[in-house]
């Protein structure tokens, strides 16, 4: 029971960091589109859309690789 119960709030917790990403991912994209529609260039797409794809993976890997879980140790 009480593992069921931790299983449920682990995949609350990554629902709930997916959404944060996309919503990171959102956010930015729209600051990105602002500044491309400003300066109109390729190589401002190009790097736009670079950094966007970066700060994503970055912000998955903190979310679900690099942040150790804090689940106890089962004896």
């Amino acid at each position: 029971m009480e593992k069921t119960i931790e299983n449920i709030m682990d995949i609350r917790g990554k629902i709930y960091s997916l959404t944060f990403i996309s919503f990171l991912v959102g956010t930015l994209q729209f600051v990105i589109g602002r500044i491309v529609v400003e300066s109109a260039s390729i190589m401002a797409i190009m790097w736009t859309g670079t950094a966007s794809v970066a700060v994503a993976v970055f912000v998955g890997l903190v979310c679900f690789g690099l942040v150790p879980s804090r689940k106890k140790p089962t004896v």
